[in-house]
């Protein structure tokens, strides 16, 4: 399966391109940057590196291929095409605009062509692509409808699949019981993951757990966040401990950062439940007085 890795731009100024391009998305420099080739990829990590090559030809007016870039909401959109021209980009004239478009054509240092996009706009020629949770989720429909998972159709493909999808998967489960631990067990927790092993319905399966004192005393479940492919499902899914389950389509780094939000979610509510199978005496934050 490939992934898009690096989006390649021409430039006729290879390091005033870099300076726009890191200011306009938080981009770092990977490697050195020459005179006629840089690459800059995100300073968290998670999204497709941006190259700058050196080139002669002359950037066109309607290009083939353009970047897109997404805003929050028309007010983002607004605010981040005022940004990125204080920092040297161009607003285009752009004879192509649709009724009501959801898109501004911005051109970057070099005259490359670009756009910003409002995903939230709901006019009848909106082209924004779907929030990743939502693209994942048809994306998981549509595999359901095909018997497929991964581009996969055995078994013994799907469950590698499902392996893979663990390891990319690993930091941001982590990561999630970690900011629940701090914040509300004080960091008095431990969090810890069992690897993939085999269900006992005989399918592959995965937990994180963040266990602390007060949990262990009132003898309850630890906070629990669950990837499982059981044998009998199509595709695997994700759960908690007392929550219920999600689609996990999770085939990348960028596909598992999409998750976060939602392995947040699935820790604070199984804390919640856990909560309720006790009472509030089981989080360390709030007998100590550290939320108000």
């Amino acid at each position: 399966m490939l992934n898009l890795e690096t989006i390649v731009l021409g430039a006729a100024d290879v390091r005033r391109a870099v300076e726009f391009w890191s200011r306009a998305l938080g981009y770092v420099p990977r490697g050195a940057v020459r005179d006629d080739w840089a690459v800059l990829v995100p300073g968290d990590g998670v999204g497709p590196a941006l190259a700058l090559d050196l080139s002669e030809t002359p950037a066109q007016d309607h290009p083939r291929v353009h970047i897109d870039l997404n805003a929050a909401d028309a007010v983002d959109q607004a605010a981040e095409v005022d940004r990125l021209v204080s920092i040297g980009a161009e607003r285009v004239d752009w004879d192509l605009y649709p009724e009501d478009p959801d898109f501004v054509v911005l051109a970057d240092t070099e005259g490359n062509r670009f756009c910003v996009i409002d995903p939230l706009h709901a006019g009848p020629q909106s082209s924004a692509p779907a929030p990743p949770h939502l693209r994942a989720l048809v994306r998981h429909f549509a595999d359901l409808r095909d018997g497929i998972h991964g581009g996969e159709t055995t078994l013994q493909g799907k469950e590698a699949v499902f392996a893979r999808a663990v390891g990319y998967l690993d930091p941001y489960v982590r990561q999630a019981l970690a900011e629940l631990n701090r914040t509300l067990l004080l960091d008095t927790g431990t969090v810890e993951g069992t690897g993939v092993v085999r269900g006992p319905d005989g399918g592959l399966e995965v937990a994180w757990t963040v266990t602390w004192a007060q949990q262990r005393d009132a003898r309850i479940d630890p906070v629990t966040i669950k990837a499982f492919y059981g044998h009998a499902f199509h595709h695997p899914h994700l759960c908690g401990g007392t929550v219920g389950n999600w689609p996990l389509n999770v085939f990348d780094q960028r596909d598992a950062a999409a998750e976060l939000p939602t392995l947040r979610s699935i820790a604070a509510a199984d804390l919640h439940n856990l909560v309720f199978q006790r009472d509030y005496r089981i989080v360390p934050a709030t007998t100590a007085g550290a939320i108000s």
